[in-house]
């Protein structure tokens, strides 16, 4: 064999191995994909269930809320921690929202997303949340909002 075949080998073995890399690469790619994707609908759902867990681990809260539904008078301090929990609900939705739309999660979830949103801010207290912080959210994400409040009003 002369050494222009071995060059021609070794070109060949060359082709090869690089194949096989760019293989193995791609699935590599492929896991860490979906472990990420795994690891950010996990930090969705802990997000959601401290929500949950907000309001069945203090009874007081949920009392609250009731009354916050149903528009009646609270305390300057309890405003407060609704408009702090409120906070806690819309930024975890908009992140749920967002990995939606990048394909991260089913968008199947939307509806549920958007009236449980809704049920928070369909009441004076998140009307006027939602009025003064709706710009640090993404534009689609308050359109979606504003036209589930606003079906939300007509059938009222």
């Amino acid at each position: 064999m002369s050494i222009q075949d071995l060059g021609s080998l070794g070109e060949l073995i060359a082709a090869i191995a690089t194949i096989a890399t760019l293989v193995y690469l791609a699935y590599q790619l492929k896991q860490n994909t979906f472990a990420l994707r795994q690891g950010s609908f996990r930090d969705v759902f802990q997000a959601y269930s401290n929500i949950r867990r907000s309001v069945y681990s203090d009874p007081e809260f949920g009392d609250l809320i009731v009354k916050v539904q149903k528009n009646e008078p609270i305390s300057e301090g309890e405003k407060l921690r609704y408009r702090n929990y409120l906070s806690e609900v819309l930024f975890s939705s908009l992140q749920t929202y967002r990995m939606m739309n990048s394909e991260q999660m089913s968008d199947r979830s939307l509806p549920g997303v958007l009236q449980l949103v809704t049920e928070y801010l369909d009441n004076d207290i998140g009307r006027k949340w939602w009025a003064e912080n709706c710009s640090y959210f993404d534009p689609e994400f308050m359109k979606d909002i504003d036209g589930k409040l606003l079906a939300n009003a007509e059938d009222a």
